[in-house]
């Protein structure tokens, strides 16, 4: 389990890493509304990222029967948030749409850059 919370940490330290690599420079430029749409996509994306980190932890001590309607109404929720997340970026001006989207996508790339790090340092460690 210490394993297990190891890695969700260093994959969100990577997602806010990205964030700060692809917002800092829109930032510099004065491109708020990008800005806000990609901190709020992440905001959503890491929120969703922990909440399926909970219910995997959770499933493996229920009944398969009762984790299939766990997972699933938990699953609902989380496309719920995001959702949500893209519904105000549509109809707020302060917040760009397409700037939420990228950013709900930056914790897919974290999980991605940790997997292809690792791949990389176990082709070189040979």
């Amino acid at each position: 389990m210490k394993e297990f919370n190891k890695l969700q940490a260093q994959i969100i330290r990577r997602a806010l890493i990205l964030l700060s690599f692809c917002a800092g420079p829109l930032f510099l430029m004065g491109e708020l509304k990008i800005v806000f749409g990609l901190c709020l996509g992440t905001a959503v994306s890491i929120l969703n990222f922990i909440s399926l980190a909970r219910d995997v932890r959770h499933i493996t001590n229920i009944n398969p029967e009762k984790a299939k309607s766990y997972f699933r109404s938990r699953a609902i929720g989380r496309y719920a948030l995001a959702g949500a997340s893209l519904f105000i970026a549509q109809n707020l001006e302060q917040v760009d749409f397409f700037g939420t989207c990228i950013g709900l996508f930056i914790i897919k790339l974290a999980i991605f850059s940790n997997l292809g790090v690792r791949e990389w340092k176990r082709c070189f460690n040979q």
